[in-house]
Parts: C-alpha cells; structure tokens; sequence
C-alpha cells in the first residue's frame, strides 16, 4: 500500500448524517483514522517499497507526486513522446469562472467548460476511458448536472456514460475517487474568486488535515493524460498560507502551467554527458546532423541519450543506452536487460544499445550499425505518421521575408490530344444509323494502338504524369467523364505497351518520359481546368522543388505556413484533407532526408 494516499476520515459520516459539504465543517469535525500502513510503521515491522511506476504512460503524470512525496525514490519511465497534447499534465484556464461562495458553493462556469471537454473527449477519441474529479460535492453535483443537460440535447453520446466499475465514466470528489484509475482524468478546482472578486485561502478538502494527500489521490488517477481545469492560477494563491494542501495545490497549478521545470529536479545542465563514451556517441549522431539530449527523463533513472524527431518536436526517434552509471543502477541483469526495454518500448521508445569495449574496439562497425538503427526508426515513424492526422497550425511565420510575388514555377502546358475514331458499331433507331462509338468501345482491343500513342504523347509532353490523371484525360477524349474499371485496364495495357519500348519510367504513381531526371515547377493557367491538378496528381518531386524555393525566399517559415504557401502556388485548397496529406507528406520526408532543416521555429534550406 501507501501511507502518501488517502486514509479514512470520517467525512461521509458527517455527510450522512448532517448533510454538509467541505465548507461547513471544522477540522475537529473531520477525524483522520490511522491506516493499517501507519499502524504496521508504529510496531516496527519492516519495510519493502515498490520502486517501479507503471501505470503512467507519461513521466509528467507522476513527476509531481514523485518529487514532493515520494523524495525521487521511484523509478519511472520518460515517454517516447515527451511533448503532445494527448500524454502528461495540461492546464486549462477559466478566466470568468466565479466561484459562488455563500451561495451553492460551486463554480458554473468552469463546470460548464468540464461538460463540453468531456463530449468534446467522447467525440475525438471515443476509446479513452475518462473520470471527472473535484474539491467539492456541490461542483461534482454541478458538473454532472451541465453533463446531464447536454446528453439531452445530445442522446447519441449515451453510451459513453454507461456504469462501468473499472472503465466506465465517473464523476467523483476527492474523498472517494481514491482506487480508480481512467486513461484521461478531468480535475475540476472550483475554488476561486466570488461574484465581489474577492478569494480567501478556504479551499474546503485542502485546508483539512491530510489534504495534500487527498491532492496526491486525485493528480495519480490518469494512465495517459491528466487536464487541470481551474478559475485561477498559482499566483493568486497566497504563498504564506499555512494549509499544506493549498500549497501542495499552488505547486501543482504552476506544474501543470509550466511543466516539470518547476520542480528543480536538479538534472544536468544543457549539452553535459554522464561519460566520455557519452559525449563522443553524440557527436557522431551530431553529425548526422540530429539532435541529441543527454539524460532523458526526470527520476533516477533516465535514457542516456535520446535523437529527437526532426519533423515531430518534442519527440524522440531513438533512444541510445550505454553500459554507464544509469546501466549499472539496477540491481539485476533481468532489470537491466529484459524488463527494462520491455517498459520503454511500451511507451513508445525505440532503443538502440551501445557497450563501451565494442565502441572503441570496432568504432567503424558500430557506427554503421547506430547509421542502420537510425535510418530504420525513421522509416518506421514515417510509416507510424501516416496513420495519424496531419499537421496540425503551428507558430506563425517568424522572419518570413516571402511575399508571394516571387517568380516560382511556369506555367503548366496542357497537350491537346486528339484521338482517330474507328467506330464499327451502327444501331439503328428507326430514324437512320446513329454511331455510338464514344462510350461503349473505349475499352476494346482495336483502339489501343491509338490510346498508346496518346499515353505516349501526354507523357512525353506534360510527364511526370499521376496514372490516374492520364486514365481521366485519355477518357476525356473520348467524351467519357466517369472512369470505371475496365477503362483504367485498358490504359494499363496502353501504358504496359509504352513499357515495352522503353518510352515510360514508373516512379510510385507517375509516368516519366524516359530519360527525364527532373521536373519543373509547373503552375495553373487562370480558365484552363486541366492545369488545375488535384494534389495527389502533382509529383513529389514538383512539390519538393516548390517547398526548397519558398523556403529560400521565406528565410525561416513555420511548417504550417510552408505547406500553406505550397498549395496556393498549385491552386490547391491548403485547408482541404487531401493537400495537407500530400503537402505534409512530402514536407516531413524533406525534413528526415535533411533536404529542409527546421532552426528556431522556421523551415530552411540547408546550409
């Protein structure tokens, strides 16, 4: 067990029998029992702690209670993702909540902002358990009511709010959320200024004996992500108050606003190394031009050094243990070698090993072996990117110099293809023969010496060529606007003919005139709709040539705006899912292959 958790009170007696909340109660009226843990500690039976923290897939999550109630003594894990929105600690502020103090003693304003982030949860990510905890019974109350009235306006979320013991949703208050644990936990403060803006350091649980513990109950629930939603923040705290509850609250409010730097956990400063061997692994990675940090995480135990994502920030690509200090620090080979990996690799990690005598025995070896690792996690993120959404908006351009009246590109010079008809079906309708050439014989074996040259002349003309694009346009000629299968089968053989003769040279989805190393930047003709391609039918290699311009000319652009510039030169829609797909695509593949480098916020060319 632990004696740092809740004990038993005698609050829901109170409650029971009286019908009081927080506020109306002495601290004489509250009586902290003494745990069986406590009465164990008093007669002297030995202890034995559980080090090891699994349940948080976040360091963040229990960094706080780690530092200020278990003295740095449990061993936890950084995630791979050390910086996302859904992993760690958030605050969110409620700057108009009113705290209604001599009144219902709840806060209506931040409860109505609780009930829209929770269908707000349900609707993106429908398979994350979630529970709601607050201070007080009267804004548990006024949390579920603003949640009630939303489910009638909204029956189709019902489900979400099914009884479940372990995974259904809850909404609790301190005294009994203690053994529960979701993947998100909402925590609620309530407390803060009353309608005359005014607040007193009465924060009903916190100023009761035990509160921190009862703070430390509620920070410890979440597996994945905890969201502070509060009316206030750290500095309207009072920091003389005495209630070590609220100051424990006051330390949490500026955790969860400004991250673990406010706990001065004393780590290493920027750019030191436990070792040499440390040092010298992270040069040869600088010079593969990444990034490294040494020491990653924020207990006792941390990953010697860890290669940062240079298209996702705040995450790492890989993570490098050495036979160091932090090695040596488990007690067991099983701890070192097994179980250890095996949690890191639950969160995500990536881990690449590196022993001392190898490193300097065969040096040349083991470089081409860290260059293999690090050229096979980043086909692998790649792969793991696009099963996740996209960009997202980012910083705004910070020294862009680009205006848009840069000459990038000519203009896009659509072929005309003409084809030779040899209709040979007549049908008679009563009223004279009628030729129904156009739709009905486009796929038939005796047009497609024709459609070959045609391919042949398109390519050659406007490659590289999206087959899709060419499929469209051969059908266009023949007056067909809707492209079904057995047309796509016939340009295929068309294109297997061009193959053949070795005219067409295949890259992914693109024709290329044989011979053709690269391509213009072709851009769209005002009143000509075949120039105007969609962006899947634009070539990467387009797009790339595109994005390197820009960013000459934009002198530091933010990712978001690079791919925003890109679209509009193509006439494509920026915010549509399709261009950010392609445009963001093809920007994160720059960005690994070092062909754009991302410095001080902005998107560059290499120097």
């Amino acid at each position: 067990g632990d004696n740092k958790q809740l004990p038993p009170t005698s609050f829901f007696q109170k409650n029971l029998i009286d019908d009081l909340d927080w506020d109306e109660l002495a601290d004489e009226d509250i009586e902290v029992f003494d745990s069986i843990l406590d009465e164990c500690l008093c007669i002297g039976l030995p202890v034995k702690t559980l080090k090891w923290h699994y349940r948080s897939k976040h360091e963040g999550l229990i960094a706080f209670s780690n530092h200020l109630f278990y003295d740095d003594a449990m061993i936890t894990f950084p995630a791979a993702q050390a910086e996302t929105d859904n992993l760690g600690v958030k605050l969110v502020y409620v700057p108009d909540g009113i705290y209604d103090r001599g009144g219902k003693r709840d806060n209506p304003k931040e409860a109505e902002k609780v009930a829209d982030l929770v269908f707000e949860h349900f609707r993106n990510y429908p398979k994350k358990t979630l529970g709601v905890v607050t201070f007080g019974i009267a804004q548990m109350d006024a949390v579920s009511e603003a949640i009630n009235r939303r489910l009638k306006e909204q029956p189709t979320f019902e489900h979400f709010f099914k009884e479940d013991r372990l995974e259904g949703f809850f909404v609790k208050n301190l005294e009994n959320v203690q053994g529960d644990e979701r993947d998100v936990i909402f925590f609620s403060v309530g407390y803060g200024y009353d309608p005359n803006h005014q607040i007193t350091m009465n924060f009903g649980p916190l100023n009761k004996p035990g509160g921190e513990r009862r703070l430390n109950v509620a920070v410890t629930r979440a597996r994945e992500k905890v969201l502070l939603i509060t009316s206030i923040k750290s500095s309207d705290i009072n920091p003389e108050t005495q209630a070590i509850g609220i100051q424990t609250l006051r330390r949490y409010l500026d955790y969860a606003e400004l991250g673990t730097s406010t706990l001065k956990l004393g780590k290493a400063k920027v750019g030191t190394f436990e070792s040499a061997l440390h040092e010298d692994v992270a040069n040869e990675i600088r010079k593969l031009a990444y990034k490294v940090v040494p020491e990653v995480g924020c207990s006792g135990y941390k990953i010697d050094l860890g290669v940062e994502d240079p298209v996702n920030p705040g995450s790492f690509l890989l993570g490098l243990e050495c036979d160091g200090a932090t090695y040596h620090y488990s007690s067991s080979a099983r701890d070192r070698d097994r179980l250890r990996e095996q949690v890191l690799r639950q969160l995500g990690w990536r881990i690449h090993r590196i022993w001392s005598p190898t490193w300097v025995a065969r040096r040349d070896s083991e470089i081409r072996r860290l260059k293999e690792a690090l050229s096979t996690a980043s086909k692998q993120q790649i792969e793991k990117d696009a099963q996740r959404s996209l960009i997202g908006p980012t910083a705004d351009i910070r020294k862009n110099h680009y205006s848009g009246t840069e000459k990038i590109g000519v203009p896009y010079k659509v072929y005309p293809l003409k084809a030779t008809y040899h209709p040979y079906i007549k049908v008679s309708d009563g009223r004279g023969t009628i030729d129904s050439k156009q739709k009905n014989e486009f796929h038939f074996p005796e047009n497609r010496d024709d459609q070959t040259k045609l391919l042949n002349e398109l390519i050659q003309n406007e490659g590289p060529v999206h087959f899709d694009y060419a499929v469209e346009r051969l059908a266009a000629t023949w007056g067909i606007k809707r492209v079904t299968q057995k047309i796509s089968h016939a340009v295929k053989e068309a294109l297997n003919n061009l193959i053949r003769e070795q005219k067409v040279t295949i890259k992914g989805s693109f024709l290329w005139p044989t011979g053709l190393k690269e391509t213009s930047i072709r851009v769209p003709i005002a009143g000509v709709p075949e120039t105007r391609r969609k962006p899947k039918y634009i070539a990467p290699e387009e797009v790339e040539a595109a994005m390197k311009q820009i960013a000459h000319y934009a002198l530091g652009i933010s990712d978001d705006s690079l791919v925003f510039e890109t679209a509009k030169i193509f006439g494509a829609t920026h915010s549509g899912d399709e261009a950010k797909t392609v445009f963001s695509d093809v920007l994160k593949r720059l960005i690994r292959e070092r062909k754009l480098v991302c410095k001080n916020g902005g998107v560059i060319n290499p120097a």
